[in-house]
């Protein structure tokens, strides 16, 4: 179940007893809003995807194309694109304008994060740019549009853990850069 509380801005208090998605068959195990529609999407241990409308309050598309279960959602710097990271060891691209999947790119290892990168910060490309992470431990950059590792191209970018898989990656881009912070689970 995925609950939303809507907050007053002005002074952070909870203005409601909370929105009840309980469309999901299975336990949910990431959520990303969308940063400019009014939509909210999970994706959980049953291998889908919901895309939840917060106006209607409903689920309004299932998106199916993973194995195993949904760890990581990320949304495209335009906003048009979601891709979705499983422990079936795929990312999957979605059109958020129709719900149609656009590629699966293997990666080969359980993903538990996958993050996309500023478009302003890598060569051009013709797709998306993005990280992940997952059992091995390391963090790894796929081009979408040649589904080709890059990490190779870019800084070098070392085994962040040596006892745990990644378990979350933040991205930021201040200035003329960008860093990748990745969680593990080493103590």
């Amino acid at each position: 179940m995925v609950t939303v509380y809507d907050y007053v801005v002005s002074n952070m208090e909870k203005h409601d007893d909370g929105t009840f998605f309980t469309e999901c068959r299975g336990i949910v195990l990431c959520c990303i809003f969308h940063p400019s529609q009014l939509l909210l999407i999970s994706g959980g241990d049953d291998s889908q995807i919901k895309i939840w409308d917060l106006i209607s309050k409903r689920c309004v598309a299932t998106l199916q194309a993973h194995f195993s279960a949904v760890t990581s959602l990320s949304i495209s710097n335009d906003g048009w694109t979601l891709l979705s990271g499983g422990r079936d060891g795929v990312v999957v691209l979605w059109n958020l304008k129709d719900y149609s999947k656009v590629a699966t790119i293997p990666v080969y290892e359980a993903i538990e994060c996958v993050a996309v990168l500023p478009n302003d910060m890598i060569p051009a490309t013709d797709g998306i740019v993005f990280a992940t992470g997952g059992e091995k431990g390391g963090v790894t950059c796929w081009r979408s549009d040649t589904a080709k590792c890059i990490s190779e191209d870019l800084p070098s970018m070392p085994k962040a853990s040596t006892a745990g898989s990644i378990v979350e990656l933040c991205i930021t881009s201040p200035g003329h850069s960008f860093s990748i912070a990745a969680a593990t689970q080493d103590c």
